[in-house]
């Protein structure tokens, strides 16, 4: 078993958790650190964000961005349930395998699905 500790409240949970029992956050660390060969001590972070391409990154920056110019909450996605943003994330990745051109279709549903991510845990309850 695995025990990890939470890089918000500080709090030791097992990994039968996704999250932080105590603040629901997803950030956290193995317990102990992990020790470099050389037996240089630092937080482990569990994920290889060194591998997530750049451009999927820019993508959903811009996609974000338009939204707050378009006039909208730069939250306000955060109210839009799980199953809603599934389905727009679905209508823009249908958009795109049909060659619509009007928007980036695939830089729209990456940014719905990252967002369907976000709001998954308060839409099962």
């Amino acid at each position: 078993m695995t025990i990890f500790r939470c890089l918000t409240c500080g709090h030791e949970y097992n990994d039968s958790y996704l999250e932080c029992p105590v603040c629901g956050h997803h950030s956290s660390i193995r317990v102990p650190d992990d020790v470099t060969p050389d037996g240089g001590i630092h937080a482990h972070v569990e994920g290889r964000y060194d591998l997530i391409p750049p451009e999927a990154m820019k993508a959903i920056a811009m996609v974000m961005e338009e939204g707050v110019q378009n006039g909208r909450d730069a939250s306000n996605w955060r109210k839009v349930p799980y199953e809603v943003q599934i389905n727009h994330a679905l209508a823009h990745l249908v958009a795109a395998m049909m060659n619509e051109t009007d928007e980036d279709h695939l830089a729209h549903c990456l940014t719905r699905l990252a967002m369907s991510v976000a709001v998954r845990k308060e839409s099962i309850k």
